[in-house]
């Protein structure tokens, strides 16, 4: 009886053994490594009356791969230039404390898109409502990555851009909580032309890192 009870708890310490090593093996390696993915999020953006802007999620953006938040018509006027904005707001916030990076994958389908781009400000929302927010001022090294990608229209690129008390541009008394009860993104790019520019804007694989 003694060997029949060794040998079953023999057994059981063997399958929690085998378990805890699947668990280590197919956790996601950016979890692992101090990376907070952004998802679950609803999408809107604003425009012009003349031409209605639209925004949602596609499943099959082009050139295949993970499911991407489109937009496109998505530009505004605010004072003397033109602004490109993707909100993207969660019902639950995140905690991005540790973290001093934003990272997404983006792409357009008319290279005239790029080219109109003059600023890159990323902006953090916490509160209820998604109404108090701090915005950084990335347009330096987003003007770095489109110098060393060189990225033509239907190619994916990876933006990578600090959220750091060193490059904040607007309400920098709200750092600590946007970043504490962080539950909405806004992708701002200011342009060159007041105008719309036809075409359609991708992003995916959003995170934060390290």
């Amino acid at each position: 009886m003694k060997k029949r009870f060794l040998d079953v708890m023999h057994s059981i310490a063997v399958i929690t053994i085998a378990v805890i090593c699947i668990t280590a093996c197919t956790s996601s390696p950016e979890r692992a490594a101090g990376v907070v993915v952004f998802e679950g999020a609803t999408p809107s953006v604003a425009g012009p009356p003349i031409a209605p802007p639209t925004a949602g999620i596609t499943q099959e953006p082009p050139g295949g791969g993970p499911a991407a938040y489109f937009f496109s018509n998505a530009k505004s006027a605010q004072g003397s230039s033109g602004h490109v904005e993707l909100k993207l707001s969660r019902t639950r916030f995140i905690n991005i404390a540790r973290q001093d990076h934003l990272v997404f994958d983006f792409m357009v389908d008319n290279i005239e898109l790029i080219d109109d781009i003059r600023g890159f400000y990323p902006r953090l929302f916490f509160g209820p409502g998604n109404r108090e927010f701090t915005q950084f001022r990335a347009t330096p090294e987003f003007q770095d990555i489109l110098a060393a990608e060189q990225p033509q229209e239907g190619q994916w690129f990876t933006v990578r851009v600090p959220v750091g008390e060193v490059n904040i541009h607007d309400l920098a008394q709200n750092y600590s909580a946007s970043k504490s009860s962080m539950c909405g993104l806004m992708i701002i790019f200011t342009t060159r032309s007041m105008d719309v520019v036809p075409g359609t804007w991708y992003v995916r694989n959003i995170r934060f890192e390290i």
